[in-house]
């Protein structure tokens, strides 16, 4: 048998803040937890977007970066459900 090692690699919270592009971070959060759909009511037209995830970690990181480019955002059923 030969030796595994495993390294475990921590950045600093400050090295994340400036080198992450909150699009692309959005982008890939959405791909991965979130869903678009169209909804009709009184003869108007809404396009809806959804993100859901379990984790508080992942929420706060998705509403972050939101709140970082300016877009508005409703939090439903507790931390589960962001709509936009």
């Amino acid at each position: 048998m030969g030796l595994v090692t495993t390294f475990h690699y921590s950045f600093p919270t400050e090295f994340q803040k400036e080198n992450v592009d909150n699009i692309e971070l959005l982008r890939g959060l959405f791909h991965s937890d979130g869903s678009f759909y169209i909804r009709k009511s009184n003869n108007k037209i809404y396009y809806n977007y959804n993100f859901t995830n379990k984790s508080k970690d992942i929420i706060d990181i998705f509403t972050n970066c939101l709140d970082s480019i300016g877009i508005s955002y409703g939090t439903y059923w507790g931390i589960r459900l962001i709509h936009f």
